[in-house]
């Protein structure tokens, strides 16, 4: 069941990081991606991006 909300509610700030990442490269279902800071590698699905 869908929620509607109003005006009147109120939520907590969202908790949202900003990284800077370089693209590395793509094996055709999957796009890898190098964080500038940490070194660290991320997977992201093709489909995730279409």
């Amino acid at each position: 069941m869908p929620k509607t909300f109003s005006d009147k509610d109120r939520f907590a700030p969202a908790d949202i990081t900003k990284n800077e990442y370089d693209y590395l490269y793509n094996d055709g279902e999957n796009y890898f991606f190098m964080n500038n800071t940490t070194f660290e590698q991320v997977e992201l699905k093709k489909a995730a991006l279409d």
